[in-house]
């Protein structure tokens, strides 16, 4: 069932109480806590609902989207891992309008406007004109099939995606947001490049109706990605396999050829052990830590990052999509460069961020409470 492969994978421990502490040398996450706010005495707050015990909680530190499309999903089906996890629905991406000032009944705290999710929505929204639908399907009979329109995109490929949007489909400015927004791009759109931002929009639009009408992108539940590397973890372990916790990589050089002619890796583990892989898997904060590696790792870090637990449904989020759709565990919200303002009320001009919703179908939190990670993705 499982082919034997030497793999060594770096995986950092956490542990939380009052507040999070990160073993190891270095850290993804810096002045991380955990805080219980006190009530606002605003009418969105209900003195009388308080955090449960805190077994009756499981969150992620690093939700992610997993579209259908993905290669992930692939490798959970071909090694039947699948069989031991549970996915969840993500339904609606939102995007935040902020207030306008030339409509007056408009909401003074601005709005949140779904995002189609293809030619069906795009047709069926009456706020968009007929000139602009014309051109919004242009598009998405191009990103269906970019992979061989390179004559088309190719020339654009380091370029703005905006300015791509603009110049080759004539896409106005306000539309832009959504296409963009999809794409999931941690930076500003002016610093989004073609090359980045079509393949992540065709896969977002080729994933819809892979598991199901009315979505693309599924959640694991009972524990988010910790439960897929637990049960890749007791998986490898079947098949003849050994992980170990508590350890970190602190060198990596090439060893000589082995009989067969493999190129194996030379690692020294923090506790002074030595071990030969095949593979050495981490992410990019985890090999910088190694001077001896030459790797072009570029320096990207989440500049915010937060997980937060309230005490609403927020069922208006999370409508059932199509018809003969499961009901969504999830949502994206997405404020897009400029939508926000500061306490001052200034505006300025902040990377994209994302808010991904979890219900408490997921079972991350208490029926009745949601579980908002809010994350701002600077470069």
């Amino acid at each position: 069932m499982f082919k034997r492969v030497s793999i060594l994978m770096f995986v950092r421990e956490i542990e939380s109480s009052d507040s999070i502490r990160i073993s190891g040398k270095s850290s993804d996450f810096q002045n991380a806590s955990v805080s219980v706010p006190a009530a606002s005495g605003t009418c969105h707050d209900d003195p009388n609902v308080k955090l449960s015990f805190s077994r009756a909680y499981s969150l992620s530190l690093s939700p992610q989207v997993i579209y259908t499309r993905s290669a992930l999903l692939k490798t959970l089906v071909t090694s039947k891992v699948y069989h031991q996890l549970e996915f969840l629905s993500i339904g609606r991406w939102w995007i935040y309008a902020p207030p306008s000032a030339t409509v007056e009944t408009q909401d003074p705290a601005g709005t949140l406007k779904r995002v189609p999710n293809g030619r069906e929505d795009v047709f069926s929204d009456e706020s968009i004109d007929l000139r602009s639908k014309r051109v919004l399907m242009h598009f998405l009979r191009f990103v269906a099939d970019f992979e061989n329109q390179l004559e088309k995109w190719r020339p654009w490929a380091l370029k703005p995606v905006s300015e791509f949007l603009a110049s080759e489909f004539h896409i106005p400015e306000a539309l832009q947001s959504p296409l963009i927004a999809i794409s999931m791009s941690p930076d500003m759109p002016d610093r989004t490049t073609v090359a980045y931002a079509l393949p992540q929009i065709a896969q977002h639009l080729r994933s819809i109706g892979v598991f199901g009408p009315g979505f693309g992108a599924i959640i694991p539940r009972w524990g988010g990605n910790g439960e897929i590397c637990q049960v890749a973890c007791r998986a490898g372990a079947v098949g003849g396999g050994v992980y170990v916790l508590g350890r970190g990589v602190a060198s990596i050089e090439p060893s000589l050829p082995t009989q067969e002619g493999q190129q194996l890796h030379e690692v020294e583990l923090t506790g002074g052990e030595r071990v030969k892989a095949r593979f050495v898997v981490g992410t990019a904060d985890d090999l910088r830590l190694l001077p001896d590696l030459n790797l072009a790792i570029p320096n990207e870090r989440v500049n915010y990052h937060s997980v937060s637990v309230v005490s609403s449904t927020l069922a208006a989020l999370l409508p059932i999509t199509a018809e003969g759709a499961p009901t969504p565990a999830g949502a994206v919200m997405v404020f897009p460069t400029g939508s926000l303002k500061l306490g001052d009320g200034k505006e300025f001009a902040n990377p994209p961020v994302y808010v991904v919703l979890h219900s408490s179908d997921t079972g991350e939190c208490p029926s009745g409470q949601s579980k908002p990670p809010l994350t701002r993705l600077t470069l």
